[in-house]
């Protein structure tokens, strides 16, 4: 599993595959054709980018580190609406990484749960 850190260097989401686990190991989201969706909602959060899940306007939520620096760029177009995944087993939790420093980057002024919530 790959830990996604938010704007305060906090590991915020769990990334197994393509599903998106809270630190509680609720599923929160998944990920199709680079694009994130609510796991409860079935809407469209934003882009995949890289290392980086952006809200629908183009600005960082949670990015890997492991995988590259945070990106933001412009408002992406809304894709078509894929078929809901079945639900994921839930994985076992692992150990949470300390808090990192963060690089600079255009981050999202929705929090976390407001974000997965839309």
């Amino acid at each position: 599993m790959t830990p996604l850190f938010d704007k305060t260097g906090n590991v915020a989401l769990w990334l197994k595959g393509d599903h998106l686990f809270s630190t509680d190991m609720k599923w929160m989201g998944f990920i199709v054709r680079d694009s994130a969706w609510s796991a409860s909602s079935g809407s469209w959060l934003g882009k995949v980018a890289g290392s980086t899940i952006q809200d629908q306007r183009g600005r960082a939520v949670v990015w890997a580190p492991s995988v590259g620096k945070p990106q933001s760029g412009p408002a992406p177009a809304q894709p078509a609406k894929p078929a809901k995944p079945a639900r994921p087993a839930s994985p076992a939790r692992p150990a949470i990484p300390p808090r990192i420093a963060i690089p600079a980057a255009t981050w999202s002024s929705s929090s976390l749960l407001a974000w997965l919530a839309s």
